[in-house]
C-alpha cells in the first residue's frame, strides 16, 4: 500500500510486483531520473550517518523506462515520517525525531547535498536496517564537493523545506528545529525565477506587487507567513493540521484562493483558525 501524504498524486504513482519484489512505478521526467541517479552516487561517495548508526540513502533504483517516462524504484518497508509526525503526540518522542531531523539537515550541509524535495513525506525509516530511504527528486538538486556557504544553505532550506516541515511540527518544535539551522541572510535582491513555489510568488505579488526581483527580507517574511499558516496546533487534545485543508482549497481553487486563505489565517488565534478551516472544509463535502 502507498503512504497517504500531502501532495501525493495517485494518477502518477502506483505499486506493482516484479518477481515477488514490491516496486513503485512513477510517471515523471527524465530530469528526476538523472537527479535520482546523481543522488545515489553522491551519497555513496559522501555517506551520511546519524545517531544510532542510521544511514541515509535513496530508495534502490531499478530502472528508467524512457518510452513510458516511468521511474521504477524498490518499494521500501518502514515508517513514512510524515505519517509518523501525524501520529506521535508524546513530547519526548517527538523531540527525539526533531533532533534526528536537525542532524539530517546538518548531514546534508556537511556533504553538500542540497535536496529540493526534502520533506517528511519523502523519507521512510526502516528500523530493522536502521536506514532512512529518501525518495522524490523532481525539484532542484545541488551537489557540492564540500559544505555550501551559510547563505546558500539557509536559502535552500527556507525555499524548499521550511513550510514542508512546519506543516507537521508545533510552533515550539519549528523553532527547536530551525533556529539553529537558519541564519540571518544578507540583504540582497532575489530573482522571481529563483523562487520555486507558485504560492509563494502569488503571496509576494499580492503583498508587494508584481516584480521581477524582491528583497530577501521580503521573501523571508512571506516564507514565515506560509510556515505559520501551515503549522499545526492542538484542539481538544488532538493535533489539527491546517495544511490538509489549505492544500485542498488551493488545489481546487488555485493560488489566489491560497493567498486569501493564508492572509486570513495569520490574523487568527488557534481556535479561530480551527473554526474557520473546518467551515472551509465543510464547503467541499
Amino acid at each position: 500500500m502507498l503512504f497517504r501524504v500531502l501532495s501525493f498524486d495517485p494518477t502518477r504513482i502506483k505499486i506493482a510486483s516484479r518477481n515477488g519484489l514490491g516496486v513503485v512505478e512513477k510517471k515523471t521526467t527524465e530530469t528526476e531520473y538523472i537527479q535520482f541517479q546523481q543522488a545515489i552516487d553522491h551519497l555513496k561517495a559522501h555517506p551520511i550517518n546519524l545517531a544510532g548508526n542510521i544511514t541515509v540513502t535513496p530508495a534502490p533504483l531499478i530502472e528508467w523506462q524512457p518510452g513510458e517516462m516511468v521511474l521504477v524504484t524498490q518499494y521500501c518497508d518502514g515508517i513514512n515520517l510524515e505519517q509518523m509526525l501525524r501520529v506521535i503526540q508524546e513530547q519526548s518522542e517527538r523531540q527525539k525525531w526533531i533532533e534526528m531531523f536537525r542532524d539530517l539537515f546538518l548531514g546534508f550541509k556537511k556533504t553538500g547535498f542540497l535536496w529540493g524535495d526534502c520533506a517528511p513525506r519523502n523519507m521512510i525509516y526502516d528500523p530493522e536496517s536502521a536506514t532512512i530511504h529518501i525518495v522524490d527528486f523532481e525539484r532542484k538538486l545541488v551537489l557540492l564537493d564540500g559544505p555550501p556557504s551559510r547563505d546558500l544553505f539557509t536559502r535552500y532550506v527556507r525555499n524548499y523545506s521550511l513550510e514542508e516541515f512546519a506543516s507537521f511540527l508545533l510552533k515550539g518544535e519549528v523553532r527547536s528545529l530551525f533556529d539553529s539551522l537558519l541564519h540571518h541572510e544578507r540583504q540582497q535582491k532575489i530573482q522571481q525565477s529563483e523562487i520555486a513555489s507558485n504560492r509563494k510568488k502569488a503571496l509576494l505579488s499580492t503583498l508587494l506587487g508584481e516584480n521581477n526581483t524582491y528583497w530577501i527580507s521580503d521573501v523571508v517574511y512571506v516564507e514565515e507567513l506560509m510556515a505559520s499558516a501551515a503549522t499545526p496546533f492542538i484542539v481538544n487534545g488532538k493535533f489539527f493540521f491546517p495544511m490538509d485543508i489549505i492544500d485542498q482549497v488551493s488545489e481546487r481553487e488555485g493560488v489566489n484562493a491560497y493567498v486569501k486563505l493564508v492572509s486570513t489565517l495569520v490574523e487568527l488565534g488557534d481556535i479561530e483558525r480551527y473554526e474557520f478551516l473546518t467551515n472551509e472544509e465543510r464547503g467541499y463535502v
